[in-house]
């Protein structure tokens, strides 16, 4: 449409005689531009998830080591994370499931937050582990021998949409 519109305005322009019909160039110009302005697309909206997150999985190397939906954790698919003391820190990818365990592909990180923090059994107890999240990974790293628990949150613009408490995290050496 633009390159219609501007060889409309050259043939014009060749016709007509330059300084006698100023007018009428601008004129034929100023409808070219409308044209112009007429044929781009309107700027799209970020599209909503179009369903509110019930729960989530943590996966590593395409493994489920956790299935979590509507505030249960799943014995089949995954409900322990078990660690080795000796690998180190590991870093979980965070996937969102609505209530039919549907994955939510790509979910925006401005829109939606995720919290996780280890919490002790007892004041005289360390913790075992230290887990934290960063957009949609969460990093355990183990600090002893045991048994820890952690809770996860998921917030949509502050607002909680779900949070799991004693979510298990088994440490062994």
């Amino acid at each position: 449409m633009l390159l219609f519109s501007f060889l409309i305005v050259i043939l014009e322009m060749s016709i007509l005689k330059y300084e006698k019909n100023m007018k009428k160039i601008l004129v034929l110009i100023a409808i070219s531009l409308f044209f112009i302005g007429c044929d781009e697309d309107p700027v799209k909206p970020v599209e909503e998830t179009p369903y509110l997150p019930t729960g989530f999985t943590l996966t590593l190397n395409d493994s489920v080591y956790l299935f979590c939906n509507n505030g249960q954790l799943d014995h089949i698919k995954g409900d322990t994370i078990r660690m080795d003391w000796y690998s180190g820190e590991k870093n979980f990818n965070i996937d969102l499931l609505d209530k039919d365990d549907n994955v939510l592909k790509d979910p925006n990180p401005l829109v939606y937050t995720t919290y996780a923090k280890v919490w002790k059994h007892s004041t005289k107890e360390d913790e075992r582990a230290f887990a934290s999240t960063v957009n949609f990974f969460l990093s355990i790293t183990p600090h002893d021998e045991g048994i820890a628990n952690f809770v996860f949150e998921l917030k949509k613009e502050g607002e909680t949409v779900f949070k799991v408490d004693s979510i298990p995290v088994i440490i062994y050496r």
